[in-house]
């Protein structure tokens, strides 16, 4: 490790308490038996705009920002049925409703793409939004947060009542 801490040559936080400041994910999905042998991203077209984007590469670009189908549905005003039977390979949407889906991930920051022999999507995010996004944010300080239940007891102390 160098002396920030750093593990030697990746440019990465030594400890996992470290702050981060992106993160980036990708998926791809390629027709060969075997997998892309060296994966260059400078071959990563965007996805042309005249093809309707396929429901299960709208599934792996939801799931990888972080949207669940609800929250699709309500972002892009296309029905949560719609959506799960078009990631799922079950209806075939008219382009109007695609193309929604696909400009709302790409606004969340899905970037759809396509290269030699490959679609897929790629996703940043900075360490804010991803925080902002979590369904399992860390618990707050003591401190900046009510007693849990386990705290109350091991203080010997009961817990007010829920309002009525």
């Amino acid at each position: 490790m160098d002396e920030e801490g750093e593990a030697a040559g990746a440019g990465l936080p030594a400890s996992s308490e470290a702050r981060w400041n992106y993160t980036t994910g990708m998926k791809l999905f390629h027709a060969k038996q075997t997998p892309i042998p060296k994966l260059d991203p400078s071959t990563f077209g965007d996805w042309p705009a005249e093809r309707a984007v396929p429901g299960y590469l709208c599934q792996a670009a939801r799931i990888l920002i972080g949207l669940s189908q609800q929250e699709l549905h309500l972002l892009s005003r296309v029905s949560k049925k719609s959506i799960n039977d078009y990631e799922n390979g079950f209806a075939v949407l008219r382009p109007p409703l695609i193309e929604r889906i696909a400009a709302t991930l790409r606004e969340h920051g899905a970037r759809l793409v396509t290269g030699p022999g490959f679609v897929g999507v790629v996703a940043s995010a900075s360490r804010d939004d991803e925080e902002e996004r979590s369904r399992s944010p860390r618990k707050a300080p003591a401190r900046d947060r009510a007693p849990s239940r386990a705290e109350h007891a091991a203080a010997g102390t009961r817990e007010k009542p829920a309002p009525t």
